[in-house]
């Protein structure tokens, strides 16, 4: 599913032509079609990324953010609205609910390995947004989908990375200041 939401994002931003360079830079067949219900390994993801940034000449980190927030329409799309809605109320409740609505889908998707979510540090103005995940690299992609969540709840959020595996530590921490308060 990630890899067809990343396909419609080029076409509807750059075009088909766009994304045929880009599965070709990749090594896959330009004509290829990733079935939501059909998994393939992290590298073809990976793949596409780099190929990606090559292509339009952008930061590997900037396509992924920007994808993070185009993940959330696509999926909203592709009818997972209702988990979202399941998930809470507000943003802290649905970060706090993110493993939780991961293990629901896992339940459909036995291949699914979620990545790991955990609130800490909540104060009226921001919280701290714990990120584990077996896949390095990615956390733009969670900045990008956070920040389109707290549009989508009606609470602007900034995010700073404070931590990182980058830099040596066992996964990314988020620092996240809201506009309007956390409890919104």
């Amino acid at each position: 599913m990630i890899n067809d939401a990343m396909r419609e994002m080029v076409v509807d931003t750059a075009g088909l032509a766009t994304w045929e360079s880009i599965c070709e830079g990749a090594g896959l067949s330009p004509s290829v079609r990733f079935a939501s219900d059909e998994t393939f390994p992290d590298s073809v993801t990976y793949d596409l990324v780099a190929s990606a940034s090559k292509v339009l000449d952008a930061p590997a980190a900037a396509l992924l953010e920007n994808f993070g927030a185009y993940w959330f329409g696509f999926s909203m799309r592709s009818g997972y609205g209702d988990l979202y809605g399941a998930a809470g109320a507000n943003l802290l409740a649905f970060l706090q609910q993110l493993d939780a609505m991961h293990a629901r889908l896992a339940l459909a998707m036995p291949e699914f390995e979620a990545p790991s979510f955990r609130v800490s540090d909540v104060d009226e103005e921001g919280l701290k947004l714990h990120y584990h995940s077996k896949r390095p690299g990615l956390h733009p992609f969670v900045k990008g989908l956070v920040v389109a969540l707290g549009d989508h709840f009606g609470q602007p959020v900034t995010m700073t990375l404070i931590q990182s595996r980058d830099e040596g530590a066992s996964h990314e921490v988020f620092a996240l200041k809201f506009a309007t308060g956390v409890n919104q």
